[in-house]
């Protein structure tokens, strides 16, 4: 399973999180979904993911502060 995080300009609230996978290196992405657990009332944006897709750095606001999202590996 392939996935991707994405900032999307939802016009409400700046920049949210969302995300879409496909089920390997070719083909199409799944209807992309907001990451609500992710997402705050400014903007939020992904920075980076490990390889292991257990922690997403996410940039949030104006500021150049970061912020770690993590989840146990699979």
């Amino acid at each position: 399973m392939r996935r991707i995080y994405f900032g999307r300009d939802t016009l409400t609230t700046d920049f949210d999180i969302w995300t879409a996978s496909r089920p390997g290196p070719t083909g199409k992405f799944d209807t992309p979904v907001p990451v609500t657990e992710l997402n705050t009332a400014i903007s939020d944006r992904p920075a980076w993911i490990s390889a292991d897709g257990c922690r997403l750095y996410i940039s949030r606001g104006d500021t150049r502060a970061m912020y770690v999202a993590s989840k146990p590996a699979n």
